[in-house]
Protein backbone atom coordinates (compact mmCIF):
# COMPACT_ATOMS: atom_id res chain seq x y z
CA UNK A 1 0.00 0.00 0.00
CA UNK A 2 0.90 3.15 -0.68
CA UNK A 3 1.85 6.45 1.20
CA UNK A 4 -0.91 8.37 -0.80
CA UNK A 5 -3.24 5.70 0.35
CA UNK A 6 -2.52 5.40 3.92
CA UNK A 7 -2.94 9.26 4.49
CA UNK A 8 -6.11 8.87 2.80
CA UNK A 9 -7.49 6.23 4.83
CA UNK A 10 -6.30 8.38 7.97
CA UNK A 11 -8.10 11.31 6.87
CA UNK A 12 -11.32 9.04 5.84
CA UNK A 13 -11.39 7.74 9.53
CA UNK A 14 -11.12 11.37 11.07
CA UNK A 15 -13.57 13.20 8.53
CA UNK A 16 -16.14 9.94 9.37
CA UNK A 17 -15.59 10.49 13.37
CA UNK A 18 -15.83 14.36 12.99
CA UNK A 19 -18.66 14.50 11.15
CA UNK A 20 -21.25 11.62 13.33
CA UNK A 21 -19.26 13.34 16.77
CA UNK A 22 -20.37 16.98 15.92
CA UNK A 23 -22.56 16.77 13.01
CA UNK A 24 -19.96 18.39 10.85
CA UNK A 25 -19.86 18.24 6.77
CA UNK A 26 -16.71 18.04 6.56
CA UNK A 27 -16.05 16.64 3.19
CA UNK A 28 -12.42 14.20 2.02
CA UNK A 29 -10.95 15.34 -1.06
CA UNK A 30 -8.40 14.09 -3.63
CA UNK A 31 -7.16 15.33 -6.91
CA UNK A 32 -7.98 12.60 -9.45
CA UNK A 33 -4.19 13.48 -11.10
CA UNK A 34 -2.18 14.09 -8.10
CA UNK A 35 -3.59 11.53 -5.97
CA UNK A 36 -1.12 12.57 -2.70
CA UNK A 37 -2.91 16.29 -2.85
CA UNK A 38 -5.68 16.18 -0.60
CA UNK A 39 -8.37 18.27 1.38
CA UNK A 40 -10.65 18.89 3.35
CA UNK A 41 -13.76 21.13 2.97
CA UNK A 42 -16.78 22.30 4.25
CA UNK A 43 -15.55 24.63 6.96
CA UNK A 44 -14.05 27.90 6.04
CA UNK A 45 -11.54 27.34 3.09
CA UNK A 46 -9.70 24.31 3.02
CA UNK A 47 -6.86 22.19 5.09
CA UNK A 48 -4.57 20.21 3.02
CA UNK A 49 -3.13 17.17 3.48
CA UNK A 50 0.11 15.19 1.49
CA UNK A 51 2.19 13.05 2.42
CA UNK A 52 6.02 13.74 3.15
CA UNK A 53 8.82 12.77 3.72
CA UNK A 54 8.61 10.94 7.51
CA UNK A 55 5.43 12.69 8.05
CA UNK A 56 2.85 14.90 6.65
CA UNK A 57 2.60 18.89 5.16
CA UNK A 58 -0.41 20.48 6.42
CA UNK A 59 -1.26 23.93 4.88
CA UNK A 60 -4.66 26.03 5.06
CA UNK A 61 -5.59 27.99 2.06
CA UNK A 62 -8.24 30.80 1.94
CA UNK A 63 -7.48 34.55 3.33
CA UNK A 64 -10.05 34.20 6.41
CA UNK A 65 -9.26 30.54 7.28
CA UNK A 66 -5.58 31.93 7.26
CA UNK A 67 -6.29 34.81 9.09
CA UNK A 68 -8.50 32.72 11.76
CA UNK A 69 -6.45 29.50 12.15
CA UNK A 70 -2.63 30.76 11.51
CA UNK A 71 -2.10 31.92 14.76
CA UNK A 72 -3.26 28.93 16.46
CA UNK A 73 -1.35 26.41 13.99
CA UNK A 74 1.68 28.88 15.45
CA UNK A 75 0.77 28.42 19.02
CA UNK A 76 -0.33 24.46 18.76
CA UNK A 77 3.21 24.34 16.66
CA UNK A 78 5.29 26.38 18.73
CA UNK A 79 6.64 27.81 15.70
CA UNK A 80 5.90 29.86 12.35
CA UNK A 81 4.72 27.71 9.07
CA UNK A 82 7.70 26.07 7.59
CA UNK A 83 6.96 27.36 4.13
CA UNK A 84 4.25 28.60 1.99
CA UNK A 85 2.76 26.13 -0.56
CA UNK A 86 1.98 29.52 -3.50
CA UNK A 87 4.65 31.78 -3.56
CA UNK A 88 4.68 34.59 -6.23
CA UNK A 89 7.97 37.33 -5.83
CA UNK A 90 6.52 39.12 -8.60
CA UNK A 91 3.50 39.99 -7.05
CA UNK A 92 4.87 40.10 -3.35
CA UNK A 93 2.43 37.30 -1.73
CA UNK A 94 3.01 34.15 -0.01
CA UNK A 95 0.14 32.15 0.64
CA UNK A 96 -0.94 28.62 1.91
CA UNK A 97 1.26 28.52 5.01
CA UNK A 98 2.20 24.67 5.77
CA UNK A 99 3.46 22.94 8.67
CA UNK A 100 5.71 19.90 8.51
CA UNK A 101 4.75 17.47 11.15
CA UNK A 102 5.36 13.79 11.96
CA UNK A 103 2.58 12.34 13.86
CA UNK A 104 -1.05 10.97 12.72
CA UNK A 105 -1.99 12.35 16.29
CA UNK A 106 -1.10 16.11 14.94
CA UNK A 107 -3.05 15.97 11.68
CA UNK A 108 -6.35 15.27 13.74
CA UNK A 109 -5.60 17.72 15.78
CA UNK A 110 -5.33 20.22 13.34
CA UNK A 111 -8.63 18.65 11.27
CA UNK A 112 -10.69 19.19 14.31
CA UNK A 113 -9.31 23.03 14.95
CA UNK A 114 -10.15 23.58 10.96
CA UNK A 115 -13.77 21.51 11.40
CA UNK A 116 -14.18 24.31 14.18
CA UNK A 117 -13.95 27.35 11.74
CA UNK A 118 -17.04 29.16 10.73
CA UNK A 119 -18.18 29.12 7.24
Amino acid sequence: MSETDNVYRLLKSIVERLNTSSGTAIVLNQQLVTKSNMSLSGANGRLWISPALDGFDLSISGLSLEKELSPKLEKYFNRLPDGHKQKNSNKGFLKQPFWRVNTSKEVEDVCIMYSATMK
